[in-house]
């Protein structure tokens, strides 16, 4: 909205709101990003692609660079089965995180020129999102470490696999 409008007081709320998720929800060791804070004062410690990338974007729009690396770290070394964002099933509002995760990470990624850190793994996950399709119709859902099953899917628990092929480049043309 700063950008939009260049009025200073959606740039201080944005300060504002990511200097409280820094201080409270991120983990300055591992990079972590704690799902929540209850009313009670404890943490959700699960830490979900979504919040990941968000923690991000929010960073690199802001400046600050190496919490955005310690973020992009953790996901990449703590979240993911053999290189792999994790699965997030079918149904649900999770089911698209790995596509929030992916579009934040590539524009952090082409803004600092961090392809060499980061590239490579962002292709390797779009094409186990495209290996797993369906063959039927080319359709692939969220999970990309198992075949993209039969019948109705929720179009989220497809939007990750979109997203992740459009925001890097591919690694071959030809096997797309």
């Amino acid at each position: 909205m700063y950008r939009i409008y260049h009025d200073s007081r959606y740039l201080a709320k944005s300060k504002a709101i990511f200097k409280w998720e820094r201080d409270t929800l991120f983990d300055k060791t591992s990079g972590r990003i704690r799902d929540n804070i209850n009313t009670h004062g404890r943490f959700g410690f699960t830490a979900f692609t979504y919040n990941q990338g968000t923690f991000i974007g929010a960073a690199n729009f802001l400046g600050h660079k190496k919490e955005a690396r310690q973020a992009a770290d953790f996901t990449k070394n703590e979240l993911c089965q053999d290189g792999i964002l994790p699965s997030y099933g079918r149904e649900g509002d999770a089911a698209g995180f790995n596509g929030i995760f992916a579009r934040w990470l590539a524009r952090f990624m082409n803004d600092h020129r961090l392809q060499r850190d980061y590239q490579g793994w962002l292709q390797a996950n779009a094409n186990a999102a495209w290996k797993c399709r369906r063959q039927s119709d080319d359709l692939s859902w969220s999970s990309w470490s198992e075949p993209t099953p039969e019948g109705p899917l929720n179009s989220w628990a497809c939007s990750s696999s979109v997203v992740i092929m459009q925001v890097v480049p591919p690694v071959d043309e030809n096997s797309r």
